[in-house]
C-alpha cells in the first residue's frame, strides 16, 4: 500500500460561490497539519474540512475514468486499499504521520459543477465510489511514493461504504443508528445520527 499522490487545491470561483476542489498533485514534501495540508483551500468551512475531514483519501483502483490524481477533490490518491475496505477507526501510518478513517465523502453539488455535469453526484452515489475523510492523530511531513502502514479497528467494525449506504437510507433502525454510533465517526455525522433517534425526534 502506497501514497501516489499527494494533492492540494487553491480557491477558485466555482458557481455562485468558491471552492478548493480543484486539486493537483504537489512533488515535494508537505506538512499534515490537525486540519490536513497547510496550502490546500477550503472555502466553505461549514460542510468540509475541520478536525474530522482534515484529509480526503479515493483509492486509485477507483479511477473508472481516465483522470487525473486529485480529480475528484482527493488530498490523497492511494494504492492497494483492498475492496470493501476501510472501516471507520482503521488507521492509516505513512511515515511519522497517522490518520483514522472517519466518514465517507457524500457528494454535492460542488462536484457536479467541477465535473461540469449537474447529475454527476447522483452517479457518484449509484457507483458507490466514495472515498473517505481522515482526522490526523499525529502530525508530520509527508510525500507521494510513501508506504503506508494499515491498522484495522479493534472493535465494532463499519465499513466506510455501510455508513455510505445507511445516509441515503429512507429510516434507519435504532439497531444500525446505535451500531454505527459505536464506531469512532465523524462528529457532523454522529449528531445526524443521534438527531435520527426516535427520543430526539
Amino acid at each position: 500500500m502506497k501514497v501516489i499522490s499527494v494533492n492540494a487545491g487553491m480557491s477558485v470561483r466555482l458557481g455562485r460561490s468558491r471552492s478548493g476542489i480543484y486539486k493537483t498533485p504537489i512533488t515535494c514534501p508537505v506538512e499534515i497539519t490537525p486540519f490536513g495540508i497547510e496550502a490546500d483551500a477550503i472555502c466553505d468551512r461549514r460542510h468540509h474540512g475541520g478536525l474530522d475531514q482534515a484529509l480526503y483519501i479515493y483509492r486509485i483502483e477507483e479511477h473508472a475514468m481516465a483522470v487525473d490524481a486529485g480529480w475528484f477533490g482527493d488530498n490523497l490518491t492511494l494504492e492497494g486499499i483492498p475492496d470493501g475496505e476501510p472501516a471507520i477507526g482503521d488507521v492509516f501510518r505513512i511515515n511519522d504521520v497517522v490518520l483514522q478513517v472517519t466518514a465517507p465523502r457524500i457528494p454535492c453539488a460542488k462536484l457536479g459543477l467541477r465535473m461540469e455535469d449537474p447529475r454527476f453526484p447522483r452517479k457518484f452515489q449509484l457507483v458507490e465510489r466514495p472515498g473517505f475523510y481522515c482526522r490526523v492523530l499525529a502530525t508530520g511531513m509527508l510525500r507521494s511514493e510513501a508506504s503506508v502502514v494499515f491498522k484495522a479497528f479493534d472493535d465494532t467494525r463499519v465499513s466506510v461504504l455501510e455508513v455510505f449506504r445507511n445516509r441515503y437510507a429512507a429510516n434507519l433502525t435504532t439497531q444500525t443508528i446505535d451500531r454505527l454510533l459505536r464506531s469512532p465517526i465523524a462528529t457532523m455525522e454522529r449528531q445526524r445520527l443521534e438527531s435520527l433517534r426516535p427520543s430526539a425526534r
